[in-house]
């Protein structure tokens, strides 16, 4: 089964995602794929993780730009690819 979860920003969709997550797992159930929660600094949104749900990997997948980065660039977020 695959499944693509979409909704406005802050809509909760990391929330009901990490329940399924959970739900899956407490079934014996293996789950893949990426989670991209936001990374938050005194209030402020600053950028996003990336964990990979099988093994627990994460890294930083965006984060707002300084103007002296060359990376790939997604709105206010320097994409670290």
């Amino acid at each position: 089964m695959k499944v693509f979860l979409t909704g406005q920003p802050r809509s909760g969709k990391s929330t009901v995602l990490a329940k399924i997550i959970d739900i899956l797992k407490k079934k014996g159930l293996k789950v893949g794929g990426f989670i991209t929660p936001e990374i938050v600094v005194n209030g402020k949104r600053v950028g996003f993780k990336v964990i990979d749900v099988y093994s627990g990997e994460e890294g930083i997948l965006a984060k707002v730009c300084t103007g002296v980065e060359d990376k790939p660039r997604v709105g206010k977020y320097c994409v670290d690819v």
